[in-house]
């Protein structure tokens, strides 16, 4: 069984990358981020102010975020541009404790995780262990060698963000944790006994918290999260008759009807059409 954050991720196929440590002989300095999906910064010591458009946001030490792109974006020492970071000692590498790398997403990506232009670790400025972790791990890999685990830490890094800012729907009632943990199991289609048995509320109670909180029901819910992984298999080019199949429809044209009576949760952006 997952979680109702990785299974979302999954569906967002998220794929990280590490970038490079900042080194920097100059103590200003602004580096522009790369033309991606989204940008990730974490730092180990040092607060950097990160820019994304004319919007900006102070990263302190200890802390990671992770930067939407579209638009121009860049970490650096201040709001002030400076000229961009070099060390021309590699022998005697100056480091500012300051990680960048990005990450990419899938087609369902925006339904999946309704991401926001700028998302960080919370508290805000509070050290996050598992960001500090891996951020020391970045320094002491080998260059030549490490690139797999580098990626590896990177993953970590962007989905310890998202689960400081969780997406609308699993953000908005703590208390429905683990129906959505059951829910969005992708291993299991359940039923209202298991998602009963998954917390102590009434039926009732839970039909009525569930609509409150995503302006869904638990079955409505569910559908979605099912929708997405047949649209994923769709996108990805399987056969729709295997794909009906393997999920209980009667025919392709079934299938069909239903994503397109399916609606997402409140907070996420609508469907797209298959």
């Amino acid at each position: 069984m997952t979680d109702a954050l990785q299974a979302l991720v999954d569906i967002a196929q998220v794929s990280c990358r590490f970038g490079h440590e900042v080194l920097s002989a100059q103590p200003d300095w602004t580096l522009p981020l790369g033309q991606v999906d989204a940008s990730w910064v974490a730092t180990r010591y040092a607060t950097v102010v990160l820019q994304r458009g004319d919007r900006s946001w102070l990263l302190y030490p200890g802390c990671a975020a992770l930067l939407r792109g579209g638009i121009p974006m860049s970490v650096g020492t201040s709001s002030t541009t400076h000229p961009p970071p070099g060390d021309p000692d590699p022998d005697f590498p100056r480091v500012t404790g300051v990680a960048v790398g990005s990450a990419s997403f899938g087609p369902l990506a925006d339904e999946a995780l309704a991401l926001p232009e700028f998302l960080e670790t919370q508290p805000h400025g509070v050290p996050e262990p598992t960001i500090v972790e891996a951020v020391q791990q970045f320094s002491g890999l080998p260059q030549r060698w490490g690139h797999g685990q580098a990626d590896a830490l990177a993953q970590v890094v962007v989905t310890t963000v998202l689960r400081h800012g969780p997406p609308p729907v699993l953000a908005a009632d703590n208390s429905l944790g683990a129906v959505l943990d059951v829910l969005f199991d992708p291993t299991r289609t359940p039923r209202i006994d298991d998602l009963l048995g998954a917390t102590r509320m009434s039926a009732r109670t839970l039909r009525r918290r569930c609509a409150e909180a995503t302006g869904l029901t638990p079955t409505a819910l569910g559908r979605w999260y099912r929708s997405l992984r047949i649209r994923g298999d769709l996108q990805r080019g399987t056969e729709p008759a295997a794909v009906a199949v393997r999920n209980g429809y009667a025919s392709v044209a079934a299938m069909r009807r239903a994503l397109a009576n399916t609606r997402p949760p409140n907070g996420h952006p609508p469907a797209s059409a298959c």
